[in-house]
């Protein structure tokens, strides 16, 4: 599996590139797109036009007028580019987040908490292709010059801060009870993300956060519709699946690095979770 870096010589220093997919397409030769690949970066893609599916971290998504697809550094990706697809990409180096505005820090943070697929509305739409648009304009003209910088900085914030907005808003329940529980989501997540490791249990989560694990596991349920358990098992899994599609580590290795002190347990805790042996799942890859 290749890892996939920002690469624009000329945009280097700002951190920031984009292209139609189109230009994607010619650009590259279909066997590019026959294999997954790893992305280094934040990307975007807004389709504007066409039908067809993108896969990220092993989920295939549909994708037509109005989706954006989000890929974040250390995500898993697959393009099927159906000749009818039309859109754009926006590409987006770490670091040129860091540059971000004080008030916009928590935005890389934030974004960690995206969905990897929306459907727009017709607003949010028409502002994700305008800002693109403009996005477009300044690096086709970019010359190293600092204020093009911070004006891309401001432009791209404003579009962060919309898409976050429209995602914390548009789901279910009482505003004041629904962001006391995307709270308590978002830290156990947090802590997740850190732990999975080397912790699998929602008593440890419970005890570092502070809350029961019955409070964890109902805003679990209420935010994201699973129990607390069954989020820490999901992100121990799509981590085995990364590891088993693209590093050369061995089951048992594998097994290890997330935790599993014997090879057997960590075997039957994939096939549970993924349907298929690691050996199975590694296949498909070819990376066995």
């Amino acid at each position: 599996m290749r890892e996939v870096r920002f690469h624009n010589p000329r945009l280097q220093n700002l951190g920031v590139d984009t292209l139609t997919v189109s230009q994607l397409r010619s650009k590259c030769p279909p066997e590019h797109f026959a294999r997954p690949e790893r992305l280094e970066f934040y990307q975007l893609i807004h389709f504007k036009g066409g039908k067809g599916r993108h896969e990220v971290d092993f989920r295939r998504y549909r994708i037509r007028k109005g989706t954006l697809i989000i890929g974040q550094p250390k995500q898993v990706q697959q393009f099927h580019l159906d000749a009818s697809l039309r859109g754009r990409l926006l590409l987006i180096d770490p670091f040129f987040l860091s540059g971000f505005e004080p008030g916009s820090a928590g935005l890389g943070r934030e974004m960690a908490e995206w969905p990897a697929w929306l459907e727009l509305p017709t607003w949010l739409n028409a502002d994700v292709t305008r800002t693109l648009d403009v996005v477009a304009r300044e690096t086709a003209e970019y010359r190293g010059d600092r204020l093009t910088a911070r004006f891309l900085q401001h432009v791209i914030a404003a579009l962060f801060v919309e898409i976050q907005r429209f995602v914390r808003v548009n789901g279910p329940g009482n505003v004041r009870q629904r962001a006391h529980v995307s709270e308590v989501l978002r830290l156990l997540n947090r802590e997740v993300e850190s732990q999975f490791a080397r912790e699998h249990s929602v008593r440890f989560y419970a005890r570092r956060l502070g809350y029961s694990e019955k409070t964890l596991t109902r805003a679990s349920v209420a935010a994201a519709g699973k129990t607390a358990k069954e989020l820490i098992d999901e992100r121990v899994a799509l981590e085995a699946k990364r590891l088993l599609a693209h590093s050369g580590a061995s089951i048992v290795e594998i097994g290890s690095q997330l935790g599993f002190s014997e090879a057997t347990n960590f075997v039957k805790f994939f096939k549970r979770m993924a349907g298929v042996t690691p050996s199975l799942f590694r296949r498909g890859y070819g990376s066995g």
